[in-house]
């Protein structure tokens, strides 16, 4: 079990394999560079997003939306912003190493099934839907439920 939290508390109390810190409030940068990875290393599961997601690439892209207006564009940085959400960008943002971003989407990418359970801060909503579009371009998107 892998905890990232800014604080340790009692949640793992010891009986987690890793705490790994996190700045408060940029989960959000720590899972896009998790897909980063996944999607950059081929690590999605791509006829489950072809089939199930929409805007999640130029193929499901609905006609109405701008060029590279889907999010594997915003992921590699051909999106509106132009950055790359690389591990690089998100450690200078939560103040995790970028080897262990890249570690960590490497574990979540070959664990089947992988099992990731949010926390219930201020911003849980926005955060629960990026766990859950993580576990979508893996093709899981069950692993919220599972126990």
């Amino acid at each position: 079990m892998i905890i990232i939290d800014p604080r340790y508390t009692d949640t793992g109390a010891g009986r987690e394999d890793e705490w790994i810190p996190i700045r408060p409030g940029t989960d959000a940068a720590l899972v896009n560079a998790l897909a980063y990875v996944m999607i950059t290393e081929d690590m999605v599961d791509q006829p489950f997003l072809d089939k199930y997601c929409v805007g999640y690439d130029e193929k499901t892209l609905p006609a109405s939306a701008p060029k590279n207006g889907h999010y594997k564009a915003y992921i590699l940085g051909q999106g509106r912003d132009g950055i790359a959400k690389t591990p690089e960008w998100a450690s200078q943002i939560t103040g995790i190493p970028a080897a262990r971003i890249v570690k960590l989407a490497r574990e979540i990418g070959s664990a089947k099934p992988a099992y990731i359970s949010q926390g219930w801060g201020a911003a849980a909503s926005c955060q629960r839907r990026n766990r859950y579009s993580r576990n979508l371009y893996a093709g899981d998107p069950d692993r919220q439920r599972r126990h």
